[in-house]
């Protein structure tokens, strides 16, 4: 049995326009020591160069909301200046390379998105009910990401591991997206699940608060 860390897991739906502010009204409650986020120093670099395509106003919705940081660093940097705690970017520089592979044919006008792909809302709103059912049905879950990089969840429990170690008597909370946080085997979760740590799914939609996850 592995000591017990105060260590809270906030698991949320990327891109959701309203995540911003809910997320950082979690971390105030939560007032954590340390933040790590599920976002790589690579990402960090290229939307810090490409920062000043922002200011154009014609710039498709689509584009500027890829370049944008995620709600996930922005509401945690801004926790992390007010509270002069540090925010700690955890993921692989190689996912994000990957991932940002598509920006050369963004910075060309090209969309990313599919013109079949639902309104944002009502994708945010299938993610959500699907996120709760999945960490109620670990069958379902096992089912539906069967696909997902072991490595990188392996990668993302080790990190989080060092950090506590380092800072043993020091509240942590890490942000991330939910399927990182589920109970099935080889996920994030499941790796550190000895741990003890707090599961908590962001949902601001309806009235802005946590759902607990026991």
């Amino acid at each position: 049995m592995r000591r017990r860390y105060d260590l809270v897991l906030i698991g949320t739906v990327h891109r959701d326009p309203r995540g911003e502010g809910a997320l950082l009204e979690m971390l105030e409650e939560e007032r954590p020591e340390i933040v790590t986020v599920e976002v790589s120093p690579y990402s960090l670099r290229f939307r810090q160069r490409h920062r000043e395509l922002l200011a154009k106003p014609d710039l498709p919705a689509e584009v500027r909301e890829f370049l944008r940081l995620p709600f996930e660093y922005r509401a945690a940097k801004r926790y992390g200046t007010r509270h002069r705690v540090p925010v700690l970017p955890l993921d692989l520089c190689l996912t994000s390379r990957k991932y940002l592979h598509r920006a050369g044919e963004l910075l060309k006008g090209k969309s990313i998105l599919s013109t079949r792909e639902p309104p944002l809302e009502e994708a945010l709103a299938r993610e959500y009910a699907l996120a709760k059912r999945c960490w109620s049905d670990p069958k379902l879950a096992k089912a539906i990401l069967k696909g997902r990089d072991l490595r990188r969840e392996r990668a993302l429990a080790k990190r989080i591991l060092q950090i506590l170690r380092h800072h043993p008597n020091k509240k942590v909370v890490h942000v991330g997206g939910w399927t990182h946080m589920l109970q099935i085997p080889g996920s994030m979760y499941q790796l550190i699940s000895d741990l003890n740590p707090r599961r908590k799914l962001l949902k601001p939609a309806a009235c802005r608060q946590g759902i607990d996850i026991p």
